[in-house]
């Protein structure tokens, strides 16, 4: 590629030196070779780090302030990791920037990112998760994390470990759940990174029990977490963890399986493959009589018995059943979907809100699922219109093309023939993007506002634009490396240079990535 970039350059130079040139010429064939002497042009110059330091010296820790701003992770270096003598392998370091391309902190951390929330919608909790790996008493690698507040005005100590599956999604607004040593975990308050609640596991170890797979099985603002533990028959044992009063209770003895507990039930499955639910003394709250279940929420659970769907109250009755013959086909945080598909022509679809009420669809109509970008949404055709339920509401919109992607009022229509259309359902305005083979709403990592991300059909490039349709950044050609915005700068990250530039192009920091040779 560096010798392509030289090329193009050297040509670029030479012909901006031809003031007379027409703007395109017809090609002619030589019949003899030409030589091109190119020692007067200018060698190619990478490009230059740029940045102010915030400290006069290298900076291994954040320092917390009240005046930094936002805070940017940036990958400024790379370091090779042994295990024993068998494989290696290569991760990057990480620093903090301010939005003015001062350096906080120096690149020491093993992983630094924005701790986002995707209960019913990607929101900021406006705290960042650091890495670093320190020397353990027996003189291993020890990976621990921190919390730090998003500008950087407190940050927790080095303290806990965590668990990614588990982190990246959830309500995180009572606290960011992270094990604390062997025997605690603890929830930290996102705004202040004060420890909400110190749950001890140490009364469950005392009864002979491990509860390596509790993060697993927690989810935030419940008080009751299920793991599981294998026994001396090696058959694998369920029990529940009252995170109160720190008890360790068996799961009911035919519990073959249990998931995570949510609004104080837990759906869990017998030895038999029937699904019940169990409450915080492990006893079974509703009966395992089920073939499927989903998790409580809102108050209420969908179940299948035989080929019948219905809707559980957390007493167990039933609060609505569908009609035979229909088929959950999908769900997501604003409605659930369900078709009988054994009709002739498809058949008709039963669609419930999030609060499990019947939302009137003309008969026939199919509905789909929207994206997930916005906090998800159905949409449906009806007549000349596209109906779009995103966030309660219900609007219109006669635009060609289908919906593909949705954020509050905004949806993203596809005509399947390169052409995209960004609708306002409010207002009706529509931007319209020609030679598009696709596009999606993209999250700034730092305020959290949407913008577009597109990819260009032609060169295979792609496109950052604002929801205005104005450009913030573009690549003609795919890249190894990626791009973002944060906290309204471009962010790009490639193999060997990080960068934050301005819309407009003006460079802010550049930051050249150290290889481990170096």
């Amino acid at each position: 590629m560096r010798r392509g970039m030289v090329l193009g350059t050297a040509l670029a130079l030479l012909l901006t030196g031809c003031a007379q040139a027409p703007a395109e010429e017809t090609p002619v064939r030589s019949l003899s070779p030409v030589y091109t002497d190119w020692s007067g042009l200018t060698p190619y110059q990478p490009p230059r780090d740029q940045y102010t330091r915030r400290y006069e010296t290298y900076t291994d820790t954040l320092i917390p302030a009240g005046d930094y701003g936002p805070l940017i992770p940036f990958a400024g270096a790379v370091c090779t990791r042994t295990e024993g003598l068998r494989w290696t392998e290569d991760y990057q370091l990480y620093g903090l920037v301010t939005l003015e391309g001062e350096v906080v902190t120096d690149p020491v951390f093993s992983n630094a990112f924005p701790i986002v929330s995707y209960r019913g919608r990607r929101e900021t909790t406006g705290a960042l998760l650091l890495n670093r790996t320190f020397t353990g008493p027996d003189g291993q690698p020890e990976a621990r994390a921190a919390v730090c507040a998003g500008d950087g005005s407190w940050c927790t100590g080095f303290l806990y470990t965590y668990n990614w599956e588990y982190l990246s999604c959830g309500d995180l607004s009572r606290g960011i759940p992270l094990q604390k040593g062997e025997t605690q975990f603890v929830f930290v308050d996102p705004k202040t990174g004060e420890e909400l609640r110190v749950v001890d596991t140490a009364p469950a170890r005392a009864v002979g029990v491990y509860p390596d797979e509790l993060f697993w099985r927690l989810a935030p603002g419940e008080d009751f977490a299920g793991f599981s533990t294998w026994g001396e028959d090696g058959l694998e044992r369920y029990f529940v963890y009252d995170l109160n009063e720190g008890t360790v209770t068996p799961a009911a003895g035919d519990t073959e399986y249990a998931g995570i507990f949510s609004e104080g039930l837990c759906a869990a499955r017998n030895s038999g493959g029937l699904w019940g639910y169990l409450d915080g003394q492990g006893r079974w709250a509703i009966d395992p009589e089920y073939d499927e279940a989903c998790d409580f929420q809102n108050g209420g659970a969908v179940v299948r018995k035989g080929e019948r769907w219905m809707v559980l109250n957390r007493d167990g009755s039933a609060r609505l059943t569908l009609p035979e013959g229909c088929a959950l086909e999908w769900n997501n945080d604003t409605a659930w979907a369900f078709f009988d598909r054994d009709a002739e022509g498809g058949g008709n679809a039963v669609l419930l809100d999030e609060n499990y009420q019947v939302i009137p669809i003309p008969e026939g109509a199919e509905p789909s699922c929207l994206s997930y970008t916005g906090g998800g949404g159905i949409f449906w055709r009806e007549g000349e219109e596209w109906v779009v339920l995103s966030g309660g509401e219900r609007r219109t919109s006669s635009c060609p093309g289908t919906p593909a992607d949705a954020w509050g009022n905004y949806v993203l229509q596809d005509d399947g023939h390169g052409t995209w259309y960004l609708v306002d359902l409010d207002t009706g305005a529509v931007r319209t993007f020609e030679g598009v083979s696709y596009m999606m709403f993209q999250l700034d990592t730092v305020t959290g506002e949407p913008y577009l991300w597109l990819s260009r059909e032609e060169n295979g490039g792609w496109e950052l634009r604002d929801l205005e349709g104005n450009l913030l950044a573009r690549q003609d050609y795919d890249s190894t490396g990626s791009v973002e915005m944060a906290g309204g700068l471009v962010a790009r990250w490639e193999k060997d240079r990080f960068t934050l530039t301005t819309p407009g192009g003006e460079t802010v920091f550049s930051w050249s990535v150290a290889s481990p040779e170096d």
